[in-house]
């Protein structure tokens, strides 16, 4: 690992710098860092799986740890695996603290390429539908508006919009001259350095508002699958053969606590996660933490009190029971005019039901109604993240990106 400087660990943004052997990768962060700290190859593949973390002290408040991979070969199986690779180290860091997010993902082509791969399509377009913020480097350019960068640009957006993915713009592709060189038409310095650097800050603040409620979306359908298949096999064992009664009271209260545990855990899974990027994201941008992170928090995840009775689905079952009775035999309206009588019928209709059923089918009965249960709760959890989600994606981070680069 090569450490240029080291910055404050809430103060660091993380990137992933990727393309294929000879884009230019390694020219580009010697450009980026102002010094020789990658050696530049001479177009022979690299095919090490590793990465290597540089770390370059963007100013005094803002460490920037871009991640250097090895060259990508075309060639269905070794592309598949670059790409299987390369997914399974961003899902691995996004496991972790925000801090270790990927915060930008930079994909380097060449200006000087004829056309795009087909396996450059495929990793762009599944590190984007897993709401990574992926910036294009056209390298080798020979001016900002270079004709065939700008053509390698737009058969890029063509392709990524025949493939389903249209969130990928013409200010998302960077063009930029990586090596000073000398042309019959004349000198090229290099350009495009602060642009790079300017896209990946930018990024800082969509990863926010973009990744955060779609990682936390993640790890609810992570944790509802998990406990739902644990409530269901509850309920598979659920012995109603021998003290019926007694079962049942206990297979409620256990099935209340994992639903407790449950929601009380993914809500403070999402909650530390929330407050944990306004934390972040506070510490790069004070004026962005002032626009009062607690109004937002505060209400992000609430504790849900739902109690699933396993009784009270028999109830329910004994009141279908009893109005199906009066609509067969018409004297028993006037007969359950008594409430006292029909409470009394009631009471005894639920021992019977309780006590004589067939317990398949009862069994039957009540995992269905736990799945329905299961169903519920998910969704009003699932609702109180999606407001949040709706109120992080309301804020207007241009403004502040703005207001910060302005100052």
């Amino acid at each position: 690992m090569t450490n240029i400087s080291i910055g404050n660990e809430l103060d660091r943004t993380n990137v992933l710098i990727m393309g294929k052997s000879g884009v230019g990768k390694s020219s580009l962060l010697n450009y980026m860092f102002g010094k020789e700290i990658q050696e530049v190859g001479t177009g022979e593949p690299v095919t090490e799986a590793e990465l290597k973390p540089f770390d370059y002290q963007y100013d005094e408040n803002f460490c920037i740890r871009i991640y250097d991979t090895w060259g990508l070969e075309p060639g269905a199986d070794r592309a598949a695996a670059w790409k299987q690779l390369i997914l399974e180290e961003v899902h691995r860091q996004d496991k972790k603290s925000i801090k270790d997010w990927f915060n930008t993902i930079i994909f380097c082509l060449s200006r000087n390429s004829d056309r795009v791969e087909d396996f450059e399509v495929d990793i762009i377009k599944g590190l984007v539908r897993e709401k990574n913020q992926v910036a294009i480097v056209v390298t080798h350019c020979q001016s900002k508006d270079d004709e065939k960068a700008k053509t390698l640009r737009s058969a890029m957006i063509a392709r990524l919009h025949d493939e389903g993915i249209d969130t990928i713009k013409e200010k998302d592709f960077v063009f930029v001259s990586n090596v000073q060189k000398k042309l019959l038409t004349g000198s090229v310095e290099q350009f495009g350095k602060e642009d790079v650097f300017e896209v990946i800050i930018h990024n800082v603040w969509n990863s926010f508002r973009i990744k955060v409620p779609y990682l936390a979306k993640q790890r609810l359908e992570e944790a509802y699958t998990k406990s739902h298949d644990e409530m269901m096999k509850e309920a598979e064992r659920l012995n109603l053969l021998f003290n019926r009664t007694q079962n049942i009271y206990k297979f409620e209260k256990r099935i209340n606590e994992r639903c407790e545990n449950f929601v009380t855990d993914i809500s403070s899974d999402i909650n530390t996660m929330i407050i944990d990027a306004f934390n972040y994201y506070g510490a790069l941008c004070r004026k962005y933490s002032a626009i009062g992170t607690g109004a937002i928090v505060e209400n992000s995840i609430g504790q849900i009190d739902f109690r699933f009775k396993a009784n009270s689905e028999i109830e329910d079952q004994i009141t279908i029971d009893i109005e199906n009775l009066r609509k067969q035999i018409g004297i028993i309206d006037k007969i359950l005019e008594n409430k006292n009588l029909e409470n009394s019928i009631r009471s005894f209709l639920i021992d019977i039901k309780t006590s004589f059923a067939d317990a398949k089918e009862m069994k039957e009965h009540l995992k269905a109604s736990l799945e329905a249960y299961m169903l519920n709760v998910y969704h009003n959890v699932r609702n109180s993240l999606d407001d949040v989600s709706e109120r992080i994606k309301s804020i207007d981070f241009d403004e502040f990106y703005q207001s910060q680069i302005g100052n």
